[in-house]
This record gives structure tokens, C-alpha cells and sequence, in this order.
């Protein structure tokens, strides 16, 4: 299965792929009972005050039951995390952009239980601050789209509701992604320090030519 799924996926960047690796092991594990089902559901409390850490990672990778409808899941989800890693370029910056964004959503679900796991959740983020770059590339003198993603996506949202039943479970989805776009867009400018980079990188001016130690993605 994980063959036919790398096939369909095409020419997909390294971090993106590794990230679906991981999906796919996890799911045959749970699938065969080797990791129990149960121990891949996220909670702050069961996670962080009862010491049960491995439901933090478990949930990364955490995508659902290994059948057809999870087939076609990680085929949308490379499609879609393959364009987002494209474009932002670095693997290094991308994996940075993973681990702030998870921080955030794990942070919030102290207050806000998510209503899926924790990939679906990073999932989401990753692609509204990709909607919200389009959007500015579009403010830009872009090329205009006939219906907006956004739009597109907080339609489907609020049908959720009917089943998620709770705002807060949906703005989670929305509020780390954000978060990260007002701060690259806005704060690192102002204060001249890119902390949406690479630590390494924060107090690096950006020029022409990329940082020697940086891999670009290939296209």
C-alpha cells in the first residue's frame, strides 16, 4: 500500500515524504495492534500532567485506520504539504515551521481539546498560512482565482460543525497558522530578526545568494 501511495504522490520533497513515511508505519501499527489504537489519542492532561509523552508523538503521525479512505488522506495530504514545503523552500525553515506550529497547537490544547489529531490539526495550519501567502501574492499583482480557497475552506468548516460542535475545536485549525504569518509578515520585518527562520538564522540579513549550508527544494 505504502508503494502505490509514494507512486500516486509523484516527485514529493524530502520532509513531506518522511512525514508520510511515519503516517503510514504508525497506521500499519495500529492496524495490527502492535501500538494499541487507544494510545494515539491526543489529550493535554493524559499527555503532559500524566506523563504519558508518547501520545504527543503517536498523534504526528496519527492519520487514521489503515484502509481506502486513508489511502486517498495521505495522497491529498502529500499533494498539499508538497506545494506548502515548495513554497518555503528550505527543508530547514519548513521543519522550524512544523515544530513552531505543533508547539502552538500543543500549547493551545491546554485550554482547546483538538477535535482530530494533532497531524490533521499542523495539517490544516500548514495549509491556511499557504491560503493566506496566495491571498498577499494575489494583493500583490498574483494571478486572481475564481473562488477563494479561504472562502472554500470556512464553508466546509462550518458544515463541521454540526458534528465538531464546538468553534473552538475549528479555530485551532486557523489561530497557530496565523500566528505564524502576523510574525513573519509583520513583527520580523519591523524588528529585523526572522524568527519564523532557523535559530541559526535569525540575525542573518537575507541577500541574493542562499546560506551555503541550505538545501533548496528541487521543483
Amino acid at each position: 500500500m505504502d508503494a502505490i501511495i509514494f507512486n500516486l504522490a509523484g516527485d514529493v520533497p524530502a520532509v513531506t515524504k518522511a512525514w508520510a513515511a511515519g503516517i503510514i508505519v504508525l497506521s500499519v501499527l495500529t492496524s495490527t495492534t502492535i501500538v494499541d489504537p487507544s494510545n494515539t489519542l491526543y489529550n493535554f492532561d493524559l499527555a503532559f500532567r500524566r506523563g504519558q509523552y508518547v501520545r504527543v508523538l503517536y498523534s504526528f503521525f496519527d492519520y487514521g485506520k489503515l484502509d481506502y479512505w486513508f489511502v486517498f488522506g495521505v495522497v491529498v495530504m502529500l499533494s498539499q504539504l508538497a506545494d506548502v514545503e515548495k513554497a518555503v523552500q528550505t527543508r530547514s525553515q519548513f521543519l522550524w515551521m512544523i515544530f513552531l506550529l505543533g508547539g502552538m497547537v500543543i500549547g493551545m490544547s491546554k485550554w482547546i481539546q483538538p477535535y482530530e489529531s494533532l497531524a490533521h490539526v499542523v495539517h490544516k495550519n500548514l495549509l491556511y498560512y499557504k491560503i493566506r501567502m496566495d491571498i498577499q501574492s494575489v494583493g500583490n499583482g498574483g494571478a486572481r482565482v475564481g473562488v477563494s480557497p479561504l472562502m472554500l475552506r470556512l464553508s466546509m468548516d462550518i458544515l463541521q460543525l454540526a458534528t465538531v460542535k464546538s468553534m473552538w475545536g475549528i479555530l485551532i485549525t486557523y489561530l497557530p497558522g496565523q500566528l505564524y504569518f502576523f510574525v513573519e509578515q509583520i513583527v520580523s520585518k519591523i524588528y529585523g530578526v526572522e524568527l519564523c527562520k532557523p535559530p541559526n538564522q535569525w540575525f542573518q540579513k537575507s541577500g541574493p545568494q542562499e546560506n551555503e549550508d541550505e538545501q533548496p527544494l528541487e521543483e
